[in-house]
């Protein structure tokens, strides 16, 4: 996705690996709306039309839920010490590939990916106001997918 007003709202010593029109949820976990997602070399974006609503650092991720039936788009980006973001895009696969190895490459250990037996990953969501009560809705364990880590032997 080229677009200079974007480009401007990235830091300068940061490449972007992937950019595209995503849906988010909303807190009452239907309503969706547009946003941008950006991948670079160290962060996730999450930009609202020309405005940056969040950054996370890619070090800082704890992990994704990924929906396992319906239609496959669904997907929730953890977030250590916060609350997560949940996305609906037909370019999963992608996104979650780019991060994998972005992170695998900068922590040197896989980032951890969940199934999750359901269209939807609300369950596994922790919101805002979640988070702000102490409340972690982080998968479990035995959720997470072995296969889909990119440093083999490690977990």
């Amino acid at each position: 996705m080229e677009n200079p007003k974007l480009t401007q709202l990235i830091e300068t010593n940061e490449r972007v690996l992937f950019a595209d029109r995503i849906k988010k949820f909303r807190a009452n976990c239907f309503y969706k709306q547009e946003r941008i997602i950006v991948i670079t070399t160290c962060k996730l974006y999450n930009i609202k039309k020309t405005k940056v609503q969040r950054q996370i650092l890619i070090k800082d991720l704890a992990g994704i839920s990924k929906a396992l039936l319906g239609t496959k788009a669904e997907f929730t980006v953890h977030v250590k010490n916060n609350y997560d973001y949940r996305y609906l895009s037909e370019k999963r696969s992608e996104i979650l590939g780019i991060l994998k190895y972005r992170y695998a490459d900068y922590m040197n250990e896989n980032l951890p990916i969940y199934g999750i037996q359901s269209e939807r990953t609300n369950l596994f969501h922790t919101l805002e106001k979640d988070f702000k009560r102490g409340i972690s809705k982080f998968p479990p364990k035995h959720f997470r997918i072995e296969c889909e880590n990119v440093i083999v032997g490690s977990r």
